[in-house]
């Protein structure tokens, strides 16, 4: 039988090849990656893994393998001296070193030059660097693309690619826009190379629902690294209904000391909406490492949510001592920005983060809504399409897209996104609120009686929803059921009494009223004994005269 021990073993085993393997490719994402749950891995860790999980990875052939001995040395040295050019951006120089080393790693490190030299040249190249479209058209029109595409397929075709190369070529295909050969070829890459976690997040971006999801986890070997995945994907997916925070603690279990483990276990608090649960995991984290902005984007944005100023600033000085021009410290310093009130810094802040990294998704929503703030709907619209198209999962930016056009008054624009967006997150109430309003803009009573109904399911305690319930409800004839929703308005608790406050008078007076109509004067009085406008003290004296006439 085996024992834990030995489990815990063959993981840390099989993380140290595959951390050395992505190391030697070129591939830092995913070397640090393995690298980071290797050393996540402790001796608690034994109990909780389920061997079935584990998976073995196969070390690369020895330098020896090649030919004479004469021959794998001069091999390696020029493979030791192609890897000091790559490291230091050189990649066409880098490629032309390694043309006759056919190592594996030799074999991929030249041909991701190849590949990584291509891109940067594209990028130089395309009219405007932040337009995705113009970086689709140039990427399946790159010749250097074709080129490498070419050797990839000639080796396919005379020895087979091993996991790294198909990774390679999936990520070519997927440039081009072959969208369903690419995520074929990825699910191959990761059959052989299960733990290149590059592989795993490009195959992340051909998933658009939770049943794309689940098939596509189907078609992978049961492996431990489908649950990072999974609590990837949380927030894109809105999976906050599939046990995402136990899955979350499941990988922080298994490895305790992983910070990238805490980190998705804060994000997955933070997408169902604990976000003090989150914000003190995240704090957490950064004491533990304080010189990573590893999730601190993510961080700043949950102290934005929690309105936590001071801790805000503290975290964008951190980020500016840690690396002043990181795309995520400019991420932080415009959240900061932006929950001060100061709109055109925000902006200004977001831009350059787009600058360093146009594939950054989350700040081009960021950047549609301070844009919204600024009134400048057109410039959002342009944002949050840039989002959208890089990220149709990408609630958010449908929901801008929403804003910006009931904002033009373009109601039936507003209403589409919005429904784009309650498709992607049915449970969140304030989508469906949005889309009640435009509904009733557009004179649909009935469809706006909808949405709020699935509005107060979301959330029971809506005070706005139930408000607009009544008033639809008292305007279609249904008095008994505008009642029933008055009556909520008033007995709803809230944490900021002084925000529904206005509401909560209106429906007063409005069962007032009604009481007063019917005759039922004590009810009345109780109804609006505690408003203190012109209106409500005028209907109490009227009130007062009718019970006076009645006795």
């Amino acid at each position: 039988m085996t024992t834990g021990k030995e489990v815990a073993q063959r993981l840390k085993t099989s993380l140290r090849v595959a951390a050395q393997q992505a190391s030697d490719r070129g591939l830092l994402v995913s070397a640090r990656w393995a690298a980071e749950q290797l050393a996540g891995v402790s001796i608690s860790s034994e109990a909780v893994i389920d061997p079935r999980l584990i998976v073995e990875v196969a070390s690369d052939p020895p330098w020896t393998s090649i030919k004479d001995d004469d021959d794998h040395e001069r091999h390696h040295d020029t493979f030791l001296l192609a890897k000091s050019y790559y490291a230091n951006q050189e990649y066409d120089r880098a490629a032309h070193v390694l043309q006759r080393v056919e190592h594996p790693a030799g074999v991929f490190l030249k041909l991701y030059s190849r590949f990584l030299a291509a891109e940067k040249r594209t990028s130089e190249e395309m009219p405007d660097p932040f337009s995705e479209k113009d970086r689709r058209i140039a990427s399946a029109s790159n010749s250097e693309f074709q080129a490498v595409q070419v050797e990839l397929y000639e080796r396919n075709d005379s020895s087979g690619l091993d996991g790294y190369l198909l990774y390679l070529y999936g990520l070519i295909l997927s440039r081009q826009k072959q969208e369903s050969q690419a995520r074929d070829v990825l699910i191959e890459s990761i059959k052989k190379a299960p733990l290149n976690w590059s592989a795993w997040l490009e195959l992340s971006t051909f998933i658009q629902s939770p049943t794309d999801m689940n098939a596509i986890l189907g078609l992978l070997p049961s492996c431990w690294v489908a649950k990072f995945l999974v609590v990837h994907l949380a927030g894109s997916l809105s999976l906050s209904d599939e046990g995402m925070p136990e899955i979350a603690d499941e990988i922080s279990t298994m490895f305790p000391t992983s910070d990238y483990a805490l980190g998705l276990k804060a994000s997955a608090e933070q997408h169902i909406g604990n976000w003090t649960a989150a914000s003190h995991l995240f704090n957490t984290l950064l004491a533990r490492s304080p010189y990573s902005l590893d999730f601190m984007d993510t961080y700043a944005n949950c102290l934005w949510m929690l309105n936590d100023g001071p801790r805000l600033s503290a975290l964008a000085h951190i980020a500016a001592r840690v690396d002043k021009y990181s795309e995520k410290t400019s991420c932080i310093i415009a959240n900061y920005y932006s929950m001060r009130g100061e709109h055109d810094k925000a902006i200004l802040h977001f831009r350059r983060a787009l600058k360093l990294n146009p594939d950054y998704v989350d700040v081009w929503t960021m950047l549609g809504h301070e844009q919204l703030e600024a009134k400048n709907p057109h410039a959002a619209i342009e944002s949050f399409r840039r989002a959208v198209d890089m990220n149709p999962r990408d609630h958010r930016a449908w929901f801008g897209l929403g804003t910006a056009y009931e904002l033009l008054k373009v109601n039936s624009y507003a209403r589409h996104y919005y429904m784009r967006a309650t498709h992607i997150r049915p449970t969140d109430a304030r989508l469906w609120k949005s889309l009640g309003s435009v509904y009733e803009k557009l004179g649909d009573e009935t469809s706006a009686i909808q949405c709020y109904r699935r509005a107060v399911n979301g959330s029971d305690e809506d005070i706005f929803a139930w408000h607009h319930l009544a008033r639809l409800h008292s305007s279609t004839g249904s008095p008994e059921l505008a009642i029933k929703c008055f009556q909520l308005v008033i007995t709803t608790s809230t944490s900021d009494p002084q925000r529904y406050q206005l509401l909560q008078e209106e429906a007063a007076l409005h069962l007032a009223r009604h009481y007063r109509d019917n005759g039922n004067y004590q009810a009345a009085m109780k109804a609006i004994a505690e408003i203190s406008s012109d209106e409500g003290r005028g209907l109490m004296k009227e009130i007062r005269r009718l019970m006076a006439l009645q006795s």
